[in-house]
């Protein structure tokens, strides 16, 4: 096991909400937070909800991966992952010009870390995955150049937002992707940040008037621009 167990997230819609949802063409964006020290890296849209029922339970599983791709990170492409593998604290996975290799105990104790031996750059990352669900997908996406390594860290905490933005799970958040979707005219609700904890469910609440509520628990916070979402989403060790 690679992280620790998190308890849920459980969002409440009432009626009306969920039907102004569905019929608006809504879905249910989450993205996880890392910590990790490149200014590069960038997060991706984690999960992707789009069937809305009146009361969504989202929770992440234990296990990490780290994967490699040949996909450049821009805003709104989604990473396809070409090589993966299990990853845990205290490891560091060697990969080679075909981007992949063994993983081996040595590296710092509180990072994953992927190190590039060949001189063949790649988009590198961690990958989560739903509790009950076996796809992984990538929470961030970071240069991996040629002879360098990466350390990450994952974090208990997702942010959520119900938006009409299409995006696929995977794909690369940024500043030009809000405005990107703001030109194409999508309807998005707030951003609100959860911090997760071993074995408790967080309730959260959505209203489509009146945004989220949490009952202004310290462990919740809406975030009001794009940039306080990138700063939530990749954390500076």
């Amino acid at each position: 096991m690679a992280a620790s167990a998190p308890g849920p997230v459980v969002i409440t819609l009432d009626s009306a909400t969920q039907t102004a949802l569905t019929n608006g063409g809504y879905a249910l964006y989450a993205s996880c937070a890392v910590k990790i020290d490149n200014a590069a890296a960038l997060p991706t849209i984690w999960h992707v909800e789009r069937v809305l029922t009146q009361t969504i339970t989202l929770a992440l599983a234990t296990d990490v991966e780290a994967y490699t791709s040949t996909t450049a990170i821009a805003s709104g492409k989604t990473i396809s992952v070409g090589n993966s593998t299990a990853i845990d604290l205290g490891q560091t996975w060697q990969v080679a010009s075909g981007g992949s290799g063994p993983v081996k105990e040595a590296g710092p104790a509180d990072k994953m870390t992927v190190e590039n031996t060949s001189k063949t750059p790649f988009t590198a990352g961690l990958s989560r995955c739903v509790d009950g669900n076996t796809d992984f997908t990538p929470v961030f996406a970071a240069p991996l150049y040629g002879l360098q390594s990466n350390g990450a860290a994952p974090v208990s905490q997702i942010v959520l937002q119900f938006s009409t933005a299409r995006q696929a799970a995977g794909s690369v958040m940024s500043l030009s992707t809000a405005r990107t979707l703001s030109r194409a005219q999508i309807s998005a609700g707030q951003y609100l940040s959860v911090q997760l904890a071993d074995g408790v469910s967080r309730q959260v609440g959505f209203d489509i008037n009146t945004g989220w509520s949490w009952g202004d628990y310290t462990w919740g916070q809406v975030l009001t621009s794009q940039s306080a979402v990138l700063n939530a989403l990749i954390q500076p060790e």
